[in-house]
């Protein structure tokens, strides 16, 4: 089980998905019934940033 500081950092990276996800799609003027679209290729960017927990490597490349 996760621990309670665990479960805060999920979920304000969550939220943080979420808010992108909703900029990018009042900026470029998409469909609200394109937004789960829009999550979707937010977390995949994310996921293809380096972070300073995995010493420099995307969770790409730390899966792969």
């Amino acid at each position: 089980t996760k621990i309670p500081h665990q479960n805060g950092v999920s979920k304000r990276q969550k939220r943080t998905i979420i808010e992108h996800a909703k900029s990018m799609a009042f900026e470029s003027k998409l469909l609200s019934f394109l937004l789960n679209k829009a999550i979707n290729i937010t977390n995949h960017l994310v996921n293809l940033n380096p972070t300073k927990t995995n010493f420099d490597t995307t969770f790409h490349e730390k899966l792969f």
